[in-house]
């Protein structure tokens, strides 16, 4: 059996029957979808830790992911499970003066996509007031606000000199959409370095975040000494 499949496969067997109590605590509350019988991989990153990966399961109806780690050495063996909010980054530039293709000039960078002003809007009836341009390189959410961030710069460096064009002809920034479990880490960091790499290209960082409860609370049970979350219908 090839490796990745085992690990998957070990990730897999903790959501069908779960040793740990945060594996049984988020199952309670959301629903891994399934392709085929099996629960969805949406990533796999064998880079998570020394010895040990991490499994990304898709969410029904959401956009932030179930993660199962699992040990690579000196067992196989799953570690625990978590919640990932679902990240994704682009940059995204605007102006009520030129149009879309005149954003575009100079740039290297592709796909883009955006519009014209005066075109009609891909929802309701009306017309765009204002042009676009974005550039997203990565479509898979299944990355945290850190690697989101590190691989659009990556990309945005390919072509330095146009991104720094386009920041003076228009308002660019990149844009942070972030979906997030009401009970899972709200924290990100943005260390000196991406904030050295921001500067360089004349960029600013916009992140909106959304939160999903699905109907439900979490509190700590301080009468626990496992401090175990408790379920609590609205």
């Amino acid at each position: 059996m090839d490796q990745v499949q085992n690990y998957v496969d070990t990730a897999r067997v903790e959501l069908e029957n779960p040793t740990f109590y945060f594996t049984k605590h988020w199952l309670a509350r959301v629903t891994v979808e399934k392709e085929n019988g099996l629960a969805s991989v949406a990533r796999i990153d064998e880079d998570f830790n020394e010895d040990e990966v991490a499994i990304y399961f898709s969410v029904a109806e959401e956009l932030f992911f179930l993660v199962v780690n699992v040990d690579t050495k000196p067992e196989i063996k799953a570690s625990s499970a978590w919640i990932e909010s679902g990240n994704r980054a682009e940059l995204t530039a605007t102006s009520t003066t030129l149009n879309h293709q005149e954003l575009a000039r100079g740039l290297k960078l592709g796909p883009l996509t955006g519009w014209s002003k005066g075109e009609p809007a891909r929802y309701g009836k009306r017309n765009y007031k204002f042009s676009r341009v974005s550039f997203r390189p990565q479509e898979n959410r299944a990355f945290c606000f850190e690697e989101a961030l590190d691989n659009l710069l990556t990309e945005l460096e390919k072509d330095p000199e146009g991104v720094r064009e386009l920041t003076l002809k228009a308002d660019a920034l990149i844009s942070f959409e972030r979906y997030q479990y009401f009970g899972a880490n709200a924290g990100v960091e943005v260390d000196a370095k991406a904030i050295n790499r921001l500067a360089s290209l004349n960029l600013g960082l916009d992140l909106d975040t959304y939160i999903s409860s699905g109907g439900l609370t979490d509190q700590w049970d301080s009468d626990d000494p496992n401090f175990r979350l408790k379920r609590i219908e609205k």
